[in-house]
């Protein structure tokens, strides 16, 4: 059976969503539209946008 090594499944979930957030800037033009976005429908404030963000991205490495 596989064991996951957390530490670097977090890494580089946190890694992934950078680099996402940085392709997404090269071609759109504007950064930070996810989190902004989340924290907007969530009425949170980007803060918690930014956390969910990267959450997600580490989860899904996780995953």
């Amino acid at each position: 059976m596989y064991k996951i090594n957390w530490t670097k499944a977090i890494i580089a979930g946190v890694a992934g969503t950078l680099l996402f957030d940085i392709l997404g800037f090269i071609l759109s033009g504007e950064w930070w539209d996810i989190p902004a976005l989340l924290g907007e429908k969530t009425g949170l404030g980007l803060a918690y946008g930014v956390m969910g963000h990267f959450g997600n991205g580490a989860l899904l490495a996780i995953l």
